[in-house]
Parts: C-alpha cells; structure tokens; sequence
C-alpha cells in the first residue's frame, strides 16, 4: 500500500532541508531578534528562530526581517503613535 502524497514534501537546498510552506530564501546568516527585550542572538542554519528562545526573557524569537518581524515592528511604531 503505498502512502498519500505529502503535499508538505521536503525541499532540498544544499545541506539545508525545509519544508516548502517554511522556505523564505533568507539566507543562513542573519539574526534572531526578541519581540520582548530586543537582544539579537545570530541565526542558526536550519533552525527557525522561532523554535528558539530568548537567553534573557524566554519570548520565542523572530527573524529579523522576516514578514513577521516586519509586521511585529509596523505594530509597534502605530503602538508608539498613540
């Protein structure tokens, strides 16, 4: 019986595997920043940073300049506004 077709499949670049819905093309560099107290930790090939937690505070990270990193400083700056 052979098994459903994993629309999730994997996504081969390098060494590096990614599912195809987590691929962003940004690079093995870059930082991991926290939402919360700000402190940047360098990003680690493979893993995403919000897998990752903060050393000072324990917030899961996020990419920076990722969508969600964008989106979470766009908030931030309307939150400064008012």
């Amino acid at each position: 019986m052979k098994r459903p077709i994993d629309f999730h499949a994997l996504a081969m670049e390098g060494d590096e595997i990614m599912t195809r819905d987590r691929k962003h093309n940004m690079g093995s560099g870059g930082y991991c920043v926290c939402p919360k107290c700000g402190e940047k930790t360098p990003h680690h090939k493979g893993v995403p940073c919000q897998k990752e937690l903060c050393h000072s505070c324990g917030t899961k990270l996020l990419r920076e300049d990722s969508d969600h990193y964008q989106l979470f400083k766009q908030k931030q700056d309307e939150n400064r506004r008012k």
